[in-house]
């Protein structure tokens, strides 16, 4: 990933493939005045990428919370059988 100025309206620190009509992408953004991270589908139109309406922003004040909340959800996950260790990180 390149570093951008966060003067920029976003930063995208991540996306994969949903499936062959949606990207899924995870930004941080400027939002009136704050820092949000924002985890949406977006959908290609007429060959360009555009975000969609299903997703979540949340004040970059919850990403300790959300953090922990992912880890636990990825040990349990792993703990169950449903989540192969292997493809957490793909």
């Amino acid at each position: 990933m390149k570093a951008r100025n966060m003067t920029e309206a976003s930063i995208i620190l991540s996306e994969w493939p949903r499936n062959m009509r949606e990207t899924i992408r995870v930004c941080l953004s400027r939002y009136r005045g704050g820092m949000t991270i924002d985890l949406r589908d977006w959908y290609s139109e007429a060959g360009m990428l555009k975000p969609g309406r299903k997703g979540i922003a949340l004040s970059v004040k919850h990403l300790r919370r959300l953090e922990t909340a992912i880890d636990t959800a990825i040990r349990i996950a792993e703990a169950e059988g449903i989540l192969d260790a292997r493809e957490a990180g793909q």
